[in-house]
């Protein structure tokens, strides 16, 4: 009797587990103008190749503690600044594409 008892609440867990995986995650930070370091984050994940933005907002949310990007901005920027890419840890000096934001989440 005691092992069936048992066994209920074990099935129980695991509907309570498998209802609550099923509720959105909200973002939990936004980031402003992510830097690794002294440099902006960069829009790409590496280069020469496919920018792949998603990519590297999620990467930045990894190293952050989070599970990954909700959401993100990129924009095409010129100027005297470095961005870091995570993929390649490269460094672009010009005409870059920046993070503008990023929304990390669990």
């Amino acid at each position: 009797m005691a092992f069936r008892s048992c066994l209920g609440a074990i099935v129980a867990l695991g509907v309570v587990a498998a209802s609550t995986a099923t509720v959105q995650a909200q973002p939990a930070r936004v980031f402003q103008h992510p830097r690794i370091g002294a440099n902006l984050l960069d829009g790409c994940y590496s280069w020469p190749g496919p920018c792949r933005s998603r990519r590297q907002a999620n990467a930045f949310c990894r190293d952050q503690g989070y599970s990954g990007a909700v959401d993100f901005e990129v924009r095409k920027k010129a100027g005297g600044f470095q961005t870091w890419r995570l993929g390649d840890e490269g460094v672009c000096t010009f005409a870059c594409s920046v993070m503008v934001w990023v929304a990390c989440g669990d």
